[in-house]
């Protein structure tokens, strides 16, 4: 009933595969690929996985979009060619592989977000054949590689706790094998992405989790209760895991691990490829991230913030003029007591408060609130710099003589536990 609604509902109308799925079929991995030149290779180190107890499909997304240009055309019609020729030499009872070739996507939905999202909406259609709402769907990009134990370790997750939402896998970027510009740029941007849920989890913010589409993996049950995939060009990922994660029941994964690419890109306007552009770009030597003070400041309310349901109206505005400027400017900017007098007719006790109150100071928010400080009260640092202050101030650590790639390696080490 559920995957019925939702794919009479929010999905994508058209169905792509014609093949019937396997009774026991348990994971779909889905790969939105645009212009990817190392598809195959993320192909073959899926098919290096260790096997798993039940059937695994593996959906691949090849798009282009209306006017492309003729050599990205004439390239996708190639490697369509190519990935169909592989697939017939790989394709076993246990794992079989899709290609939808999604081809000339209007400009106005073209993006990651409606390749992810066809593909994820044909999972559902899958699993809804079987009637398996105890399905997983793992979303993966198509130029990054995995473990070896990456799809039995996402099988085991579940069965040890089969009422999961969803989980972030570890990854690390690789660099080894980069220019030293590339290599000083990814270990920056990767050191970034780890301080920044580190920064948050200080803060106190209960959702601090990656959010990295090649990287994660959800149940479809609550895929498709939540509405699943949004269109976006860039970002989908953060906007549809921050809907998942509230729910509960939501880890991270750190036995196995990705390897997203470290090469520059400029398909989608921020992330890892665009990134690592700039800095080629710029020749910088140097990453910039939010300043630690950004996330004192946030804690000072985030500790506090259950003091708000013992408040009357008239009590807001004394509560809001005991913190630090930045977030006094910044709730004002947001509508605060308005939001909190909101929270307040719609909850008798002080979970169902609290809940609501992170309904509204989401993960979205969090990050405008950032953003505001950084352009208002405490220009981004250098990232080691960022660092070095956290890590003094979180875990009494004198990391003053840590290379960036030091640092990484202690937020890559922590996170591994």
């Amino acid at each position: 009933m559920l995957f019925s609604t939702y794919l009479k509902r929010y999905a994508i109308p058209e169905k792509w595969i014609s093949d019937e799925p396997e009774k026991d079929l348990g994971i779909i991995v889905v790969i939105p690929s645009y212009h990817e030149p190392e598809l195959i290779k993320t192909l073959e180190s899926l098919e290096s996985c260790l096997k798993t107890v039940k059937s695994v499909e593996v959906i691949i997304v090849v798009n282009t979009r209306e006017n492309d240009p003729k050599d990205i055309v004439d390239d996708t019609n190639l490697q369509i060619n190519d990935v169909e020729n592989w697939i017939n030499q790989h394709q076993l009872i246990k794992r079989k592989y899709f290609i939808i070739p999604l081809l000339k996507v209007p400009h106005k939905i073209a993006g990651p977000g409606y390749a992810r999202k066809v593909g994820m909406d044909e999972a559902i259609s899958r699993f809804s054949k079987i009637n398996n709402e105890k399905g997983i769907i793992v979303s993966l990009d198509a130029d990054t590689t995995v473990d070896q134990n990456y799809l039995v370790e996402i099988e085991k997750h579940w069965n040890k706790f089969p009422n999961t939402t969803g989980v972030s896998i570890q990854f690390r970027h690789p660099f080894d094998q980069c220019s030293d510009l590339i290599s000083k740029g990814i270990i920056q941007y990767e050191l970034h992405l780890r301080y920044y849920i580190h920064a948050q989890r200080f803060a106190g913010f209960p959702f601090a989790f990656q959010t990295v589409g090649s990287s994660f993996a959800v149940s479809a049950r609550d895929y498709a209760k939540q509405g699943g995939m949004n269109k976006r060009k860039a970002g989908e990922d953060f906007y549809f895991l921050h809907k998942i994660i509230p729910q509960g029941n939501y880890f991270n994964l750190n036995s196995t691990c990705v390897y997203p690419s470290s090469r520059p890109s400029l398909r989608v306007p921020f992330g890892t490829g665009k990134t690592i552009s700039e800095f080629i770009k710029k020749e910088s030597s140097e990453y910039f991230s939010y300043n630690f003070q950004s996330f004192r400041d946030l804690k000072s309310l985030l500790d506090n913030h259950l003091e708000l349901f013992q408040l009357l109206p008239g009590q807001l505005n004394a509560f809001l003029q005991k913190m630090p400027q930045s977030i006094q400017s910044f709730l004002s900017s947001q509508n605060f007591i308005g939001q909190i007098e909101k929270i307040h007719n719609n909850t008798a006790e002080k979970s169902t408060f609290q809940k609501a109150f992170f309904r509204w100071f989401d993960g979205f928010r969090l990050m405008k609130f950032v953003h505001f400080a950084r352009d208002n009260f405490y220009p981004n640092l250098p990232v080691r710099e960022a660092v070095i202050q956290y890590l003094k101030e979180v875990h009494n650590l004198q990391a003053n003589e840590f290379s960036e790639k030091e640092l990484l390696m202690w937020f890559r080490e922590y996170d591994a536990k």
